[in-house]
């Protein structure tokens, strides 16, 4: 029988997993360069409620370990690290219309992938300091991808506004 607390966790996989699809189909194709925050806004709104209710139900009565909450701000960190880069080597320039485009290369989903990777590291690590929070890195996967696509998209918008006209 699965217990809620595994159900839980595939739950948070499984939306994940759809999550990261969007963006990767997403970040290949050629697209306005107009980065707007509303998804990375809302990954990182159902990411942080997804990820408090888990450690509501999940931590320890002593409460959350300072080494897990360590973990979580060093993935952050690797994670926004990543997206800069991405955001510097996606393609921009301007169309013949005049609009502002980029495009991800196979260079961007293997940076999305090294990211992904990275914060599934993290998780087994924070499995390994906190038994108790087992799933927090799955829990806190829409959370990390809207701050990261937030980061990049950022960046991108950034390099098309000092585009020449």
């Amino acid at each position: 029988m699965i217990s809620s607390s595994d159900l839980s966790i595939v739950v948070h996989v499984v939306l994940g997993l759809l999550a990261l699809v969007c963006i990767l189909s997403r970040q290949v194709q050629k697209r306005p360069a107009r980065s707007s925050l509303r998804m990375p806004l809302v990954l990182t709104a159902v990411g942080l409620y997804e990820a408090t209710s888990f450690v509501r139900d999940a931590a320890p009565a002593s409460g959350v370990p300072a080494g897990v909450v360590a973990l979580l701000a060093l993935g952050v960190v690797v994670g926004g690290a990543l997206a800069a880069v991405r955001g510097y080597q996606v393609r921009v320039w301007r169309d013949a219309d005049g609009t502002f485009v980029r495009q991800g290369t196979p260079l961007t989903v293997l940076l999305w992938l090294v990211a992904i990777a990275a914060h599934l590291g993290i998780d087994v690590a924070i499995d390994r300091v906190a038994h108790d929070l087992s799933g927090l890195g799955s829990a806190s996967l829409l959370l990390y991808l809207g701050v990261v696509l937030g980061i990049q998209g950022l960046v991108v918008r950034r390099r098309a506004e000092l585009l020449p006209a």
